[in-house]
C-alpha cells in the first residue's frame, strides 16, 4: 500500500511542479545580445531584432516543456511499471 501511496504523491507532485506558473521575467542572454547590438540603431531595426530573440526565446521554451513533459511521462510510466505491484506477488508453489 505504502508503494502506490508514494506513487501517486511523486506524480500529484510533478503535475503541481509543471502546472505551477512561473512569474517573473529574466532575459535571456539572446534577447540581451539583441537589446545591446541595437542599441545605437532606429527604433524599427531594434523592434525587429528583440522580436526575432523573443521569437526564438519562444520556440526554446516550448522545446524544453516538451522534452520535461516527455520526460515526466518515462518516468511516471518506469516508477509505476516497476513499483505498482511491489510487494504484492504472490509465488504459486
Amino acid at each position: 500500500m505504502l508503494p502506490r501511496l508514494l506513487i501517486i504523491a511523486a506524480i500529484l507532485s510533478q503535475l503541481v511542479w509543471f502546472a505551477w506558473p512561473r512569474f517573473g521575467h529574466i532575459p535571456s542572454p539572446r534577447l540581451r545580445h539583441a537589446l545591446e547590438s541595437t542599441m545605437s540603431s532606429p527604433k524599427s531595426v531594434q523592434d525587429a531584432a528583440i522580436a526575432e530573440a523573443e521569437q526564438l526565446d519562444s520556440a526554446d521554451a516550448s522545446r524544453e516543456a516538451f522534452l520535461i513533459l516527455v520526460a515526466l511521462a518515462g518516468a511516471n510510466v518506469a516508477l509505476i511499471y516497476f513499483f505498482w505491484n511491489y510487494g504484492t506477488r504472490k509465488t504459486t508453489a
